[in-house]
């Protein structure tokens, strides 16, 4: 049984409990906006990137208005995180 598993296959498990002791922590240190909003914008950029990597087309990139509102989202998160600070 244990030959079977393929080490990938607790991926999902382990981001989801960083996920969540990323939000505990952040919640303690940061506030929940903070939190939520760089949670989010990680996400997004992970989320482009993996599919950039996992693209079987030789040529494949984000557009350009995907890459603008990540950009956004991300201008957003910081905007927020300094308000805080």
């Amino acid at each position: 049984m244990i030959g079977t598993l393929r080490p990938w296959a607790i991926l999902p498990g382990l981001l989801g409990s960083f996920f969540v002791f990323a939000g505990i922590l952040g919640y303690q240190r940061v506030g929940a906006a903070t939190t939520i909003a760089v949670l989010v914008a990680s996400q997004l950029v992970a989320g482009i990137a993996a599919d950039a990597l996992k693209s079987d087309a030789v040529q494949t990139r984000p557009s350009l208005l995907t890459l603008a509102g990540a950009v956004l989202l991300i201008l957003g998160a910081v905007m927020v995180a300094r308000e805080r600070a």
